[in-house]
């Protein structure tokens, strides 16, 4: 007795006859054909003629027969067959027959998958050189048009999120997505990009076939949601009837990656979707920098959030280019360096960590470039701040002094802030909090106290005194001294 499984085979038919053989392997297609020369309708000779005729030369024969005729092993060997075994069969003999056929069927199996494998990868490097610009001899590409001939062409973009990317076991991940290509031959594999998470991919349909390229892009979007997680979107271009318009399908590709950075993550957007929509190439949300800055000198965090939140919208409302947005957010990390730098001069040693890679990198989300943006501005309000405490208290004595110093001159607080490189409404605050009132009042308080040496010391006019501490306003001197003195600048004098 045979053990067909554990020579790696499974019977799949058994027959009483050729003509019910015929119609067995035509429906199973079996690698071998166990068969006796006598056999009522067809025997085993013309049996085998018939296979190697009307179905196929790749089937195996094993010849079981009584008859040690050198008439029929002749006739056997013609036809291809050279396992011509005499009844009585020994086991040992079937086997190692079996087991010979077998090592030819590994054999030519895996020819077969090196010769397949290099046709792909041959394919993928024609589609690399014909999509970035390289030149590639004609002969290749009428090789490959005769090969695919009625055939359709889609270039595919696939982008993983930040987090995906960095949560480890990066191999495994492609082994995942390796062997469910090895499942599906029409995908290709042509580029892999770690550092961005774009994935370069290209689909080929026959004509006729029943598949179409919403069915196996979202069965390839499935996949990859499986292997990584949610975060990925992917992009199909424009179809292509011949390989040599490949690049076609390429910058089509491109051109929707320019749209996905509009949409909401976990979308598969297509070029046909977005055909008839245009890029704004305009610099509109510039003018929300001059509001972003303002709120970052007065370390409102609720401001920054709100512009920012604000800018988001009107990129996303706008379709703004993804080249706008990076040079709108670049100008503003420039401009928030020099902040700094102002505030302090060792500023080169600050730890703002900004993730250029993501912001610069292709097909990177508007909420990919807002929240590294976000992250930023956290880190830099948190700066600001820590700079300002500890400068505050060497500021404000400054600043007491030049009020003491000049408070002859018509002094505002936003020229004083400005002097001292503070915004007016930080400096308010902080003064108020320091000395209990506000720069003003101390203002007053100062040109009080000099009006009051002056009455006692000199006999000058009161308008003198007004003009020489300060003020130009004859009344307003007035007014101010009685308020702090409750007292009127005359009667203090003969007091």
């Amino acid at each position: 007795m045979i053990d067909w499984k554990s020579l790696g085979f499974e019977i799949c038919g058994t027959c009483m006859d050729g003509e019910e053989a015929v119609g067995k392997i035509k429906r199973f297609s079996p690698h071998i054909v166990v068969t006796d020369i006598r056999m009522p309708r067809l025997d085993g000779l013309e049996l085998i003629h018939y296979v190697r005729k009307n179905i196929g030369s790749s089937i195996y024969f094993i010849i079981m027969s009584a008859y040690d005729e050198f008439g029929y092993a002749k006739k056997a060997m013609e036809q291809g067959v050279n396992y011509y075994l005499l009844k009585p069969i020994l086991e040992e003999e079937m086997n190692e027959a079996v087991y010979e056929i077998y090592q030819k069927l590994e054999k030519e199996r895996m020819i077969k998958e090196l010769e397949k494998n290099l046709d792909r990868e041959k394919l993928i490097h024609l589609i690399l050189r014909l999509t970035r610009g390289n030149d590639t001899e004609n002969k290749w590409i009428q090789q490959m048009e005769q090969n695919f001939e009625n055939t359709k062409w889609y270039y595919l973009l696939i982008k993983v999120g930040e987090e995906l990317r960095q949560g480890g076991n990066t191999l495994r991940k492609f082994d995942a997505l390796d062997q469910y290509l090895k499942e599906n031959e029409e995908i290709f594999l042509i580029a892999r990009d770690i550092t961005t998470g774009i994935q370069d991919y290209v689909i080929n349909i026959s004509q006729g076939s029943d598949k179409c390229i919403e069915d196996i892009v979202e069965k390839l979007y499935e996949k990859v949601k499986e292997v990584y997680g949610k975060e990925i979107y992917i992009v199909v271009g424009d179809s292509v009837c011949k390989f040599s318009k490949i690049k076609q399908a390429y910058e089509s590709t491109l051109h929707t990656m320019n749209f996905s950075i509009f949409t909401e993550k976990n979308k598969i957007i297509y070029y046909k979707d977005i055909q008839e929509y245009s890029i704004n190439y305009g610099f509109k949300q510039i003018q929300h920098i001059e509001e972003l800055l303002e709120a970052i000198k007065d370390i409102n965090k609720k401001q920054v959030d709100d512009v920012i939140n604000k800018i988001e919208e009107e990129f996303c409302e706008e379709c703004t280019s993804p080249e706008v947005v990076r040079l709108i957010i670049m100008n503003f990390i420039y401009r928030s360096i020099d902040i700094v730098k102002k505030l302090n001069e060792n500023s080169k040693d600050m730890e703002l960590h900004l993730d250029l890679e993501m912001i610069l990198g292709q097909g990177v989300s508007i909420a990919e470039m807002i929240r590294c943006l976000k992250k930023y501005c956290d880190q830099l309000l948190l700066y600001v701040s820590t700079l300002r405490r500890n400068q505050a208290k060497g500021i404000l004595y400054e600043i007491e002094l030049y009020l003491h110093k000049n408070f002859h001159h018509s002094l505002t607080i936003t020229e004083i802030s400005k002097k001292y490189y503070l915004h007016p409404n930080y400096l308010g605050q902080l003064f108020s909090k320091t000395y209990g009132m506000t720069l003003t009042q101390y203002l007053h308080k100062v040109r009080v106290q000099e009006a009051k040496r002056l009455l006692k010391e000199t006999d000058m006019a009161l308008s003198d005194i007004a003009y020489q501490i300060g003020y130009s306003n004859y009344s307003r001197f007035i007014k101010m001294f009685e308020r702090y003195e409750n007292i009127k600048p005359l009667d203090y004098r003969d007091k």
